[in-house]
């Protein structure tokens, strides 16, 4: 059981609080060997990669067309966390799908996303997939959705949804990832 040592207080910065949904990193859960937790809070210092050429891969989606939402239950005194982060990727095409079909052919991801609240010049970015108790285990699955309307000007895309479950809240993510486009530091 867990001591409660701490209030939880609502200050005015966090009465200007935003949402939205920036970036969406991913990579195989075998493709990471560790994370590092924070001892002093809920969030993640380091991810280390299983080998050198592994790296994280940026999934592009609309503007406000990104969400994240969990919900929690707690059952015989455990509790976890029915995850999933949504992603719509306009315009259905061959290497889109080819891509997508990668993820949904997996064997669980991990991602990290990163939200335009920023307390300093970063924003935070969370990890989704990997917890203190599960590890990979609580990795996500990708499943994909086509939408094609009749409209000239209606919708035409893949929805690509990341699903899973975890048994602790996401942990903040502050450190660095290596992308297939560099080195990209995340979090404050």
């Amino acid at each position: 059981m867990s001591e409660i040592s701490t209030d939880i207080l609502i200050s005015c910065n966090d009465e200007n609080r935003r949402g939205g949904i920036k970036d969406v990193y991913v990579i195989n859960k075998d493709d990471i060997a560790s994370f590092t937790a924070s001892t002093d809070d809920h969030s993640y210092t380091a991810v280390v990669l299983a080998d050198t050429d592994a790296v994280w891969y940026e999934v592009e989606g609309e503007l406000e067309t990104k969400l994240y939402s969990s919900e929690g239950s707690r059952e015989n005194g455990s509790i976890s966390y029915e995850t999933s982060l949504e992603i719509f990727s306009p315009r259905m095409e061959k290497v889109k799908a080819a891509v997508i079909n990668s993820y949904v052919q997996s064997c669980g991801l991990v991602v990290v996303f990163v939200t335009y609240n920023k307390e300093t010049n970063e924003n935070k970015a969370f990890v989704l997939g990997w917890d203190e108790i599960m590890e990979k285990d609580a990795h996500v699955d990708a499943i994909a959705n086509e939408v094609l309307e009749a409209e000239l000007q209606g919708q035409n895309g893949y929805t690509v949804t990341f699903a899973g479950k975890q048994a602790q809240l996401l942990r903040e993510f502050v450190g660095t990832i290596q992308t297939n486009g560099g080195s990209i530091s995340l979090g404050a």
